[in-house]
């Protein structure tokens, strides 16, 4: 099982894996990580990889603190993203991956971490980002989450996590 859910920003694809991964945590094996955004004053600034497997948090852009590579008006730590693949159980029950995005995709690691999951029976819900909808369909199934039918995707998707 295969599961994309992808929307406009903000339209809480982050907020269905962490209630997912709440849920699940203490019933089932869960490998994988999400984000959280990084606010000053009410602004993003930057974003953290929580790892659920090392049960860390890592920064992974950021634009006050700077680092080599720099993509859509932040600096990037793939290094921290790559680490925290490094440790996903494949072996566990539902990988959760928040997200398949246009920042990720920039680590040659986790381009083929996702490649190679792809290709092998595994339960994955992942976020993606809506420019690689197309590309992962064939995967799996896409949900594009609006906010006015969150809830119904969300129970949509439990029901298909309880068959697992």
């Amino acid at each position: 099982m295969k599961i994309f859910i992808s929307g406009l920003p903000r339209c809480g694809k982050t907020t269905l894996i962490k209630k997912i991964y709440e849920l699940y945590r203490n019933k089932i094996s869960i490998s994988g990580f999400y984000t959280e955004e990084i606010l000053k004053n009410n602004r993003r600034i930057g974003f953290e990889i929580y790892s659920i497997d090392l049960n860390q948090k890592v920064i992974f852009a950021s634009k006050e603190i700077k680092s080599s590579l720099e993509y859509a008006g932040y600096y990037l730590f793939l290094e921290n993203l790559d680490k925290v693949i490094e440790f996903i159980n494949l072996n566990s029950k539902l990988i959760l991956i928040d997200e398949i995005g246009k920042m990720e995709m920039l680590s040659e690691r986790f381009k083929k971490f996702i490649e190679k999951i792809m290709e092998i029976e595994i339960n994955i819900i992942a976020t993606l980002h809506r420019a690689y909808i197309n590309k992962f369909s064939r995967f799996g199934i896409v949900y594009w989450l609006e906010k006015e039918k969150w809830n119904e995707t969300f129970q949509k998707i439990l029901k298909i996590i309880e068959n697992i």
